[in-house]
C-alpha cells in the first residue's frame, strides 16, 4: 500500500509538518536502518556464551579423568611418550571438546539468530568466562586463589597454547569448534527455525 496522500503526492508525515509549522518544514529522510539490538536480547547472548564456555569447561574435566587403558603407553615405548600422549588427547580430549564446542555454537546461533551484535556478545560471554578461569592462579601456600599478575597470566598463557606442541590439538580445540560452530550456523541461516523473540 502506498504511503503518499493527496498532498500533492507528498508523504504523509511531511504533509503533516508542512501543515503544523505554516508550509514550511524541514528536509526529512526516510531510513530503513535497524533498530539498535536491545540490551535484554545483548545481555542473554552475554549469558548464552558464559555458560557455553562453561560447559566446555565441566566437559574438560570429565575428558581429562578418563584413564588411559592398560599397556597403551608400554606399547609406544618410552622414547614416544610424548606422541602416545598427545594421539591420546586428541581422541579422549581434542575431538569430544571440539563436537561439543561446534554443535553448541552452531545450536546457538542457528536457534537464536546471534548475527554481529549478537554474536559478538556469544563470544564476548566466552572470553569472559575464560578470563575467569586463567585470571585465578594458586597462592604460595596453595589454599585460595589469587589474581594473577600480568607476569603470571602470560606465563600461563604460552604455557597453556604455545609450549608443548603435542598439546595443541587439545589446548585449541574448543575455540576451534566454536568458531567453525559459529561459522557453519551463519550458513544459510534464513532457512532454520528461531525464537523471533531473541533475532
Amino acid at each position: 500500500m502506498s504511503n503518499r496522500t493527496s498532498h500533492g503526492g507528498t508523504s504523509r508525515p511531511l504533509a503533516l509538518m508542512r501543515q503544523s509549522q505554516g508550509g514550511e518544514a524541514p528536509f526529512i529522510a526516510w531510513s530503513h536502518k535497524k533498530e539498535p539490538v536491545p540490551a535484554i536480547r545483548f545481555v542473554f547472548a552475554l549469558l548464552l556464551g558464559y555458560l557455553v564456555q562453561e560447559s566446555l569447561v565441566f566437559a574438560a574435566g570429565v575428558s581429562a579423568a578418563i584413564a588411559t587403558p592398560a599397556g597403551y603407553f608400554e606399547y609406544f615405548g618410552r622414547r614416544n611418550v610424548e606422541l602416545a600422549l598427545g594421539l591420546w588427547g586428541v581422541a579422549s580430549f581434542a575431538m569430544p571438546i571440539f563436537l561439543l564446542a561446534l554443535l553448541q555454537a552452531w545450536l546457538a546461533i542457528r536457534i537464536f539468530r546471534l548475527r554481529r551484535a549478537l554474536a559478538f556478545a556469544f563470544f564476548l560471554g566466552v572470553l569472559l568466562c575464560w578470563l575467569r578461569y586463567m585470571l585465578e592462579v594458586p597462592t604460595p601456600d596453595l589454599n585460595t586463589t589469587q589474581l594473577a599478575s600480568p607476569q603470571q597470566f602470560w606465563a600461563l598463557l604460552c604455557d597453556i597454547y604455545l609450549s608443548n606442541p603435542w598439546s595443541l590439538p587439545s589446548t585449541w580445540a574448543p575455540w576451534l569448534g566454536l568458531l567453525t560452530g559459529a561459522y557453519l550456523g551463519g550458513k544459510n541461516s534464513n532457512a532454520a527455525p528461531s525464537y523471533r523473540n531473541w533475532a
